[in-house]
């Protein structure tokens, strides 16, 4: 949810792109192949229309759920708030983050943001988990990766964050 009063200093939405949106395409025709297979294995008489058609239902459901993406967006007193699939995930006290750097490993491709983990405020069981953060920041040394922003984002998203700052 956007707070009232205008309080937002910038604000993104981007989508899968690039090797992301190949994985997720990828993935949704697996899914779509093994839910065919298994629904006309569990059928008493088998139908293949019957079949293809909730396997590939399934396979769509995942690729438009990903391919919703994520967003983005910098508030005044020096908060962040990153979403994905429209659900508000975690927000983060900005004067808390050391550091933004672009990041781009696999298939994982975002802007990650370095500042302890417990500078995070996990708002919906929707994204990335207190674990999962934790995995991130020893590995890479970002406790949040904002997944899906370009490397054209990093420079209008560091200054809305000085902005929010002030």
């Amino acid at each position: 949810m956007t707070p009232a009063g205008g309080s937002v200093l910038w604000q993104a939405h981007r989508r899968p792109h690039g090797r992301m949106l190949a994985w997720v395409l990828g993935l949704g025709f697996l899914l779509a192949a093994f839910s065919t297979a298994l629904i006309r294995s569990l059928m008493i008489v088998s139908d293949p229309l019957l079949g293809g058609a909730v396997g590939g239902a399934v396979g769509l459901f995942l690729v438009f759920s990903l391919y919703q993406g994520s967003s983005v967006r910098v508030e005044r007193g020096a908060r962040l708030v990153y979403s994905l699939r429209n659900h508000d995930c975690i927000s983060v006290d900005l004067r808390r983050v050391n550091g933004l750097r672009h990041v781009s490993t696999g298939v994982l491709a975002g802007i990650g943001l370095a500042c302890p983990v417990d500078a995070l405020t996990f708002l919906s069981r929707k994204g990335p988990s207190r674990r999962h953060c934790e995995a991130t920041h020893a590995h890479l040394g970002l406790a949040l990766i904002l997944e899906f922003l370009r490397p054209e984002d990093l420079e209008p998203l560091c200054a809305a964050c000085k902005a929010s700052l002030e």
